[in-house]
């Protein structure tokens, strides 16, 4: 094994954290300073978050506008040149004009479009979200769904609930196969939808009919040793196609849950930074081309989509 000329834990590069919020959630709200904190000024070990790629979460409450909530961080970005918006969509309530309307009157300044399917209570793959689709077909935008399985009594919900399923939002990718569609949290749920995610991500490589992504938030909270990070990585680096590691971005959700709260002793800001060097730690541990890796993960992907 060779020896990086980088610190075992400490990888001081640029990263693009490619899932964040504002907004409101669960009788939270999340302003500007709730991003501020891990974005002003270099995290302690020396990383720098280059870039957000920020969502409002405002547009999934009931009764919410897809203009509102999006404007407010259109504005947050005025000020803040790291912030990189998405246009929250609400394809059960709202109306895809809404979305042209507002993504015409700000040209250039929105760099995709993100979908929570649990939160519209809409399966990914129902013909709502087609003219969504069809428009960030047609701008080249980048589509970011909420992903994963929820559970009943230690089993998974019954298919009528399973609104963000790694496999129907691959049947919605299929419709757009040009368009990158990242499935978030790489499959909230646990170890079993993060298997099932995994799997999509591998099927659709190597059938090359869909251009689906994962991003990493939550995969392997619990525990130090990222192990479904690092089957992910392993595979996508062994497909019939080649090294399909360029599918894997890092994300984080801040600023929901620990990165808010704070987990045992530690800070959200000090919780982010270890799960930030927990992930690198094991990349590094487990591949010879670790910092390669991890340069494309935490930075060189999400560049290349947004």
């Amino acid at each position: 094994m060779r020896v990086s000329l980088i610190d075992t834990v400490n990888f001081k590069g640029k990263i693009i954290d490619s899932h964040a919020h504002i907004g409101s959630w669960v009788g939270k709200s999340y302003g500007v300073n709730s991003l501020d904190k891990f974005i002003k000024q270099p995290l302690e070990n020396g990383d720098v978050i280059d870039k957000m790629v920020v969502s409002s979460l405002s547009c999934l409450e009931k009764g919410a506008s897809e203009i509102e909530g999006n404007m407010e961080v259109l504005q947050m970005a005025k000020s803040n040149d790291k912030i990189i918006p998405l246009i929250s969509c609400e394809p059960n309530n709202g109306s895809v004009h809404n979305v042209i309307r507002l993504f015409n009157k700000n040209e250039g300044k929105f760099y995709g479009l993100k979908f929570h399917p649990d939160g519209s209570r809409l399966m990914a793959d129902d013909v709502k979200y087609h003219p969504y689709l069809k428009f960030a077909q047609k701008k080249n935008l980048p589509c970011l769904f909420h992903c994963g399985i929820n559970w009943d009594g230690g089993e998974f919900v019954a298919e009528k609930f399973r609104y963000s399923d790694p496999k129907k939002i691959y049947e919605a990718a299929k419709t757009i196969p040009d368009t990158p569609v990242i499935m978030a949290h790489m499959g909230a749920g646990g170890e079993r939808v993060h298997k099932i995610a995994l799997d999509t991500l591998i099927e659709s490589v190597e059938k090359s009919d869909a251009k689906l992504y994962a991003d990493i938030s939550w995969v392997d909270c619990a525990t130090d040793e990222k192990p479904n990070i690092i089957d992910a990585i392993k595979r996508l680096k062994n497909t019939s196609k080649g090294d399909m590691t360029e599918r894997l971005l890092f994300g984080s959700d801040i600023p929901i849950g620990e990165f808010d709260e704070g987990f045992k002793n530690l800070s959200g800001t000090e919780y982010y930074k270890k799960t930030i060097e927990d992930i690198k730690r094991a990349i590094k541990e487990s591949f010879d081309d670790g910092d390669e890796i991890i340069d494309k993960i935490f930075y060189k992907n999400a560049e290349s989509i947004f």
